[in-house]
């Protein structure tokens, strides 16, 4: 017997073990589907409490601080009424799909999800998606893949299929589960 094939090579990536995992993740509902991240990374650094990092010398804040403050919460305010108007779209398609059948999604149907228009490479690589295609997109950064990728999650989901997603970065795990928790 050969020693080399009896003991295993190491391993690159932990495996997922699912007695690890909250049960709630685990159990498939009847509203949302299973999203499992490759990487399901724990959100240990967004709970921490870093404003005894911050230096306070006691000092009331500028008229220039204060402005930059409610600026900042007029934004999070409209982000927040923005991502809310988006999971309504989301459950308004899911709950059509449910009724009318999954022809129902085109890509425009898709594209309403966002409050902007979306480009031309977008929209190609979401119509191939939905017609049955492989999609490979390859675009430079912050140029919107994506998107693609969000919009044939929702679609998936919509279908009442589960899906798969993974990121390349432990970051963008933590962030994209955040998102489409709520979206999804």
């Amino acid at each position: 017997m050969n020693p080399r094939a009896a003991t295993p090579g190491p391993r690159l990536r932990p495996r997922l073990d699912p007695a690890t995992l909250e049960p709630s993740i685990l159990e498939p509902s009847t509203s949302r589907s299973l999203l499992l991240f490759v990487d399901l990374a724990v959100d240990e650094y967004d709970d921490e409490d870093i404003s005894s990092d911050l230096s306070d010398d006691g000092a009331e804040p500028s008229d220039d601080e204060a402005e930059m403050s409610v600026e900042s919460e007029v934004r999070a305010g409209g982000r927040a009424v923005l991502e809310k108007l988006k999971v309504q779209r989301v459950e308004k398609l899911c709950s059509e799909v449910r009724e009318f059948g999954a022809e129902l999604i085109d890509v425009d149907e898709l594209a309403s999800i966002y409050d902007f228009r979306i480009d031309k490479f977008q929209r190609l690589a979401i119509e191939a998606f939905l017609r049955g295609s492989s999609v490979v997109v390859s675009a430079p950064t912050s140029s919107g893949k994506t998107l693609i990728a969000e919009a044939a999650a929702v679609a998936t989901v919509a279908r009442g299929r589960r899906l798969f997603y993974t990121t390349p970065l432990k970051a963008l795990s933590n962030q994209k589960f955040r998102e489409l928790r709520k979206t999804l």
